[in-house]
């Protein structure tokens, strides 16, 4: 089996170092980027099979780096993961920004596990929205 590449964007060293280590120890290979422009060349380099993608970054944003990754089609149908801090009212304007799913801050290892496992499966269809349940919310009553 192939390992799979996690591409990780987020201008915070700190969130690349938790996500990573979180990842490689369930045995993905994952590369960083400590911004968008940065993210662009290296999806284009190591074809990764998912990015997670912070929105707010300095040089280009999560939302530019999204919007030129669709726009190549060589990097188009990667599946894009957003990892933000902003609530579920954006969640429409993720999916029409071409996002796969979205995980919002802080993150808890098994949900960002979960979310990756899902993600992978899009790869077929990068405009495929998936609906992640967080496990570590409370039940709807």
């Amino acid at each position: 089996m192939t390992q799979q590449v996690i591409l990780i964007v987020d201008d915070q060293e700190d969130n690349r170092a938790i996500f990573s280590a979180v990842l490689e120890h369930h045995g993905y290979t994952v590369i960083e980027a400590e911004n968008g422009r940065k993210s662009l060349d290296l999806a284009l380099t190591h074809q990764p099979g998912l990015i997670l993608m912070d929105l707010h970054m300095p040089v280009i944003d999560g939302w530019e780096a999204t919007r030129l990754l669709r726009g190549d089609e060589r990097t188009s149908r990667i599946p894009i993961l957003a990892v933000t801090a902003e609530d579920r009212t954006s969640q429409a304007r993720l999916r029409d920004a071409g996002f796969c799913a979205f995980l919002q801050k802080p993150v808890h290892p098994r949900s960002l596990i979960r979310a990756v496992a899902r993600c992978l499966q899009c790869d077929d269809d990068a405009g495929m929205w998936v609906e992640l349940v967080d496990e570590m919310d409370p039940p709807a009553r």
